[in-house]
């Protein structure tokens, strides 16, 4: 079926305003992905991209509030210039999710509260991950060998060093579980989004998916000691990095996959908050 020039000049509209968004954000878009390529424990903000997509069209739009959407687009596009001006990524990666739903709010897609798990899409700040370094991620691996020991296994813990027979794995600031948190709580939004519930819900759900944390790292800490005494320290190194959201991200996308039937997945609630 051939789309009517009137479809391709709508669609053209209403791509254009986000298109134009990221070239005012390339250079925190830049910084991000520098990032990432730098530190393989900020790759779980990779998920908010493919959440928001999964919920774009899922939920009613807001109403289009001009007036808001220039404030609040206005307001990222000055955090990013003044993150430009002092040398500052916090400032443009704080303005980028403002900026998404100031556009929101301007093009009526997506519900507000879709545009706000854009939030996800900037890592934790450093200060936040090392605050509770070494401590946090060597009790969690006190807690693993603790448990292996008592299996038998020959292995040890020194602090945040794992040492077995085949050598030593090093546990880092993010194996404590911080950053984590922040991405069981974008999954838990997500969960509730996808699930037709109210925001209200959804920060409710947040909270409870970040609780989790603690024992899903004490678990993927647990994973990593194994591998340890099976003699690939390595691949315990991967699944510390990988495997905790990911595994998190599958089982979420399992659970809130619409089912044939359901009258609740993705039950439209019609508000400004989405």
């Amino acid at each position: 079926m051939q789309r009517t020039p009137s479809r391709t000049r709508a669609a053209g509209a209403g791509i254009a305003p986000w298109l134009a968004l990221a070239i005012c954000f390339s250079p925190t878009l830049f910084d991000l992905a520098r990032n990432l390529a730098r530190d393989p424990g900020d790759r779980a903000t990779l998920l908010t991209p493919l959440l928001l997509a999964l919920l774009w069209r899922s939920r009613p739009g807001p109403a289009r509030r001009p007036g808001w959407a220039l404030l609040l687009a206005t307001t990222g596009a000055a955090l990013e210039v003044l993150g430009i001006a002092t040398g500052t990524s916090t400032f443009g990666r704080l303005g980028l999710p403002i900026a998404i739903i100031g556009l929101a709010l301007w093009t009526g897609a997506p519900a507000v509260s879709v545009a706000a798990l854009s939030f996800f899409l900037v890592p934790l700040p450093d200060t936040m991950t090392l605050a509770a370094t070494p401590w946090l991620e060597s009790l969690w691996g006190r807690l693993a060998v603790g448990a292996f020991r008592a299996l038998g296994a020959s292995v040890s813990v020194i602090g945040p060093l794992l040492h077995g027979t085949a050598g030593v794995l090093e546990l880092r600031p993010a194996d404590g579980g911080t950053p984590l948190a922040a991405t069981l709580a974008s999954l838990g939004w997500f969960a509730a989004l996808r699930l037709g519930e109210s925001a209200g819900t959804a920060c409710v759900r947040a909270v409870a998916f970040a609780a989790a944390a603690p024992l899903v790292q004490l678990a993927a800490v647990a994973l990593a000691v194994a591998a340890l005494v099976a003699g690939v320290p390595g691949l315990g190194r991967f699944g510390l990095t990988y495997f905790p959201w990911l595994a998190a991200a599958a089982a979420t996308l399992a659970y809130t996959e619409p089912r044939r039937g359901s009258r609740t997945v993705g039950r439209p609630l019609p508000s400004l908050s989405g």
